[in-house]
């Protein structure tokens, strides 16, 4: 899906001379999607990207158990694998194809420190239920909401039920910008710290908003955000999302009213 706006967009780049990322595009981007969403949000470079961060930002350790769908994208599981956490995987819905609730309540233990429930394939997992689950034993929800930006459920977005959520904008999701994604942090507590991992484990983005008089290294992060070139094409695709899902909803309708009849061959 194109808007129309991706290259004038991106032109304005050029003749602001500001490519390297986390400046007016990407505060554009970041600042309508907490409009639709609710809560904070960072973009990253991609829903991997965003997981990674979500990862670190839980200070995991060895002992520390994950538990992740056995049917899901390796970054899942890879994201919390890499931080040094065991991951436990739990068995999918056969009719749905997401994480099954029942299996995850009997692998959840004392060493459990988060689940990672997936939305896959336009259906949202059972994430009402988990998230119930972790508030009640302590643990952390982390949504791997890749594929869900701007779907609802009961009054919530897909990714604001947990602590974090997170979402991809590569080429293949209804909204993108080639490759790119973002991180929702749902409690406003963990901002100041997710902030600094993302910003290559800087308190730099404080520094520009006048809270310190000099950036300095304050923790272990990484280089997460995208280029102003990604967040000025994201830009144009975010203004557009209405028009973006009223072209789908047409196209799911028409599929609809000429495979109907196919049903009798089921």
């Amino acid at each position: 899906y194109l808007s129309g706006k991706e290259k004038e967009y991106q032109d304005e780049v050029f003749s602001n001379k500001h490519f390297a990322g986390n400046g007016k595009f990407t505060k554009k981007c970041q600042s309508l999607i907490e409009n639709i969403v609710g809560g904070r949000v960072l973009l990253t470079t991609s829903c991997t990207a965003a997981l990674e961060l979500a990862a670190m930002s839980l200070n995991l350790s060895s002992t520390d158990e994950v538990i992740v769908p056995s049917y899901t994208f390796a970054a899942t599981a890879s994201a919390f694998y890499r931080t040094g956490a065991k991951i436990i995987f739990a068995e999918i819905d056969p009719n749905t194809l997401m994480i099954d609730i029942n299996d995850v309540e009997r692998k959840i233990n004392k060493n459990t420190r988060a689940i990672v429930p997936v939305h896959y394939a336009g259906l949202p997992c059972e994430v009402v239920k988990i998230s119930e689950l972790c508030k009640s034993m302590d643990i952390d929800l982390i949504e791997d909401a890749a594929q869900g930006f701007g779907t609802m459920l009961e009054g919530g977005h897909l990714g604001s039920f947990g602590r974090f959520g997170t979402i991809s904008f590569h080429e293949t999701k209804n909204i993108h910008c080639g490759l790119g994604g973002a991180i929702y942090i749902n409690e406003t507590e963990d901002f100041d710290r997710v902030e600094n991992i993302w910003e290559r484990g800087t308190n730099r983005a404080k520094m520009f908003r006048g809270l310190v008089d000099k950036y300095s290294w304050v923790e272990p992060g990484s280089s997460f955000y995208p280029t102003e070139l990604q967040s000025a094409f994201l830009l144009a695709q975010l203004e557009s999302l209405d028009k973006n899902l009223d072209q789908r909803s047409s196209l799911t309708e028409e599929y609809k009213k000429r495979l109907k009849n196919l049903r009798k061959y089921g």
